[in-house]
């Protein structure tokens, strides 16, 4: 927000804000920084987006990477299992099946150097958990990964399923491969599973971000490469290889048979690659002289959904971002009644911000599916700053200082949030997405009283 606060109202000689909507695809062949398809509206000279560098994560992993194990409620075992590293518990007091099974480091619970475990793998845990993403298929049978971050639009994740199944990272020897579920990940329940690593990629740079419970190996042993770092539990059923730490945050690690794990020393010198497209900021260059932010803003990034949506039936939500898919007999007319800005010919690929729930024809369109702009601000001046809003006219308040010509504003755009994390990785919207803003200026003289 700006730093002045009015607790009189406004005098301005037009009683009625300038709706500024402002549309446009991500399109990188248009040549235009990160490219765009542009789709303005009018009042909107141009649209901009640059790319941006924005530092990796850090990954606080080193204190914790000596560790095979690293659990939270208790710790057990069953059979000759071989454990190369160290073992921490906190708070929890129960390390069972040591005998039978062995490990070479130090057994620390509830002490000091298994609380410095805990807290590496639950910082990583945070910092990775708020990383932008690629989504890719649940099932990673088959699948060959670059360096970078990854996720599943279902929350869980599996390998080898109803066969034995290969997943592939390829990378260089510092590079980071994150593969993040928001609930599970499972492995093996159909056949051996095996994480193979090519070109060079290390195990120490592999990290498994487990939303709740991880169970590896569950019906066939198998070999399994990278840390994992759960939520809750980490359970091994058939043993196998782990090269890697297991750490549990707030359940149990449970070897269910016997398993071979080997720490491996994270140096965290290696960087995270963002995904394509890079971080980047769009930049909005207003047409005309406007003095004062009048009402509210809507913004939105805006992935397609697969299911058409008929205008003629709806109903659309006010306020939301869509895509025209076809036009059929909805006339230009209806369209701008719908909500397309007057001057944008109505396309498939246009969007508009729906001010109405239907209108007549047959034409068809796609809505977004998540909000991704984090916030807006005028170029030059870090106060006159506000968060998004889902809905136009929802955040009433002030822009001051929109009085240069065709004067700046920018929008982050933001990558994927959690309730539980407070840390936000500006990351662009992937090729073909649609980025829309609708906000108010006044564009005229305006004057407060006591100012």
């Amino acid at each position: 927000m700006a730093n002045s606060r009015f607790t009189q109202f406004f005098m301005t000689k037009h009683m009625v804000p300038v709706l500024l909507d402002c549309n446009f695809v991500v399109d990188p062949a248009n040549g235009n920084g990160l490219g765009i398809r542009n789709l303005k509206g009018p009042g909107i000279l141009n649209v901009f987006m640059n790319s941006t560098s924005f530092p990796p994560p850090s990954i606080p992993f080193s204190a914790a990477s000596s560790y095979a194990i690293i659990g939270a409620s208790a710790i057990s075992n069953t059979g000759s299992s071989v454990l190369s590293g160290n073992i921490a518990l906190t708070p929890g007091s129960s390390v069972t099946g040591f005998p039978p099974g062995t490990f070479s480091g130090t057994l620390n619970v509830d002490n000091a150097q298994a609380i410095a475990a805990q807290a590496s793998a639950q910082g990583a845990y945070t910092s990775l958990f708020s990383t932008a993403t690629t989504t890719i298929p649940s099932a990673l049978d088959g699948q060959t990964l670059a360096p970078g971050a990854y996720s599943f639009a279902s929350g869980a994740a599996t390998l080898a399923t109803s066969a034995p199944g290969t997943l592939t990272l390829n990378g260089g020897p510092t590079s980071i491969f994150v593969i993040k579920t928001a609930s599970t990940l499972t492995t093996g329940a159909g056949g051996a599973p095996t994480i193979a690593l090519t070109g060079g990629a290390v195990a120490s740079n592999v990290f498994w971000i487990v939303g709740s419970s991880a169970t590896l190996n569950s019906g066939t042993a198998g070999t399994f490469n990278g840390n994992v770092i759960a939520q809750n539990s980490i359970t091994v059923t058939n043993g196998g290889t782990i090269n890697g730490t297991l750490s549990a945050l707030t359940g149990a690690v449970t070897l269910g048979a016997a398993t071979v794990i080997n720490a491996v020393p994270f140096s965290g010198t290696s960087t995270l690659a963002h995904p394509n497209p890079a971080p980047g900021i769009i930049l909005v260059q207003l047409a005309e002289n406007y003095n004062r932010y009048y009402g509210g803003f809507a913004g939105f990034e805006g992935p397609l959904s697969d299911t058409p949506i008929a205008v003629a039936t709806g109903p659309l939500a006010i306020g939301g971002a869509y895509v025209i898919v076809s036009v059929g007999t909805t006339t230009q007319a209806q369209w701008a009644a719908l909500g397309l800005n007057p001057g944008n010919l109505a396309a498939p690929g246009v969007a508009f911000v729906a001010i109405a729930a239907t209108t007549p024809g047959t034409g068809a369109v796609e809505t977004q599916l998540a909000s991704g702009v984090d916030h807006i601000e005028l170029v030059g001046d870090p106060n006159a700053t506000f968060a998004n809003q889902l809905s136009v006219q929802s955040h009433p308040g002030t822009l001051n200082n929109l009085s240069e010509k065709s004067p700046f504003l920018t929008f982050f755009v933001m990558g994927p949030t959690s309730s539980s994390v407070t840390t936000y990785i500006p990351t662009a919207p992937a090729i073909g997405t649609t980025i829309g803003m609708a906000f108010y200026l006044s564009n005229s003289s305006v004057l407060v009283k006591g100012e």
